[in-house]
């Protein structure tokens, strides 16, 4: 890995040079989905005509701890960044993406810079939500 780079960062960049198509998930490992979900979200992502969508799904829940901590840490999320709010165009700072669930317009994903523009970035979620925004 480069220096610069955090893991997960350097691993998604890696993965968009490679692919091939016009939409870019990131998704991470621990995440259930249903078989719909990938259909459902290019649909939504298509009608609203939105470079970024983001989606809180299912997280695997292995342990007594996950099982608590994950419902707070959610609640959290939504209480942190009121997203109604965020939506519109005014409040851009409000903006956050979930790192479980990113799907990209592959132009403007290159447009921001991708990871590598939020390479050392610990949260890349809300970084490359924000730069989509500013968009």
């Amino acid at each position: 890995m480069p220096e610069g780079w955090l893991g997960k960062h350097w691993a998604c960049h890696q993965l968009a040079r490679e692919a091939k198509g016009e939409i870019l998930l990131f998704t991470d490992a621990d995440t259930v989905h249903a078989s719909s979900t990938i259909s459902h979200t290019v649909s939504v992502m298509i009608r609203e005509k939105t470079d970024l969508l983001t989606a809180v799904v299912k997280e695997r829940s292995d342990t007594l701890g996950e099982l608590i901590t994950i419902p707070f840490m959610i609640h959290s999320v939504f209480s942190i960044f009121p997203l109604v709010i965020a939506y519109g165009k005014r409040f851009k700072s409000l903006a956050a993406a979930s790192g479980q669930f990113m799907m990209f317009r592959r132009l403007s994903y290159l447009t921001v810079g991708g990871h590598e523009a939020v390479k050392d970035h610990g949260v890349d979620d809300i970084s490359l939500g924000r730069l989509i925004r500013q968009e």
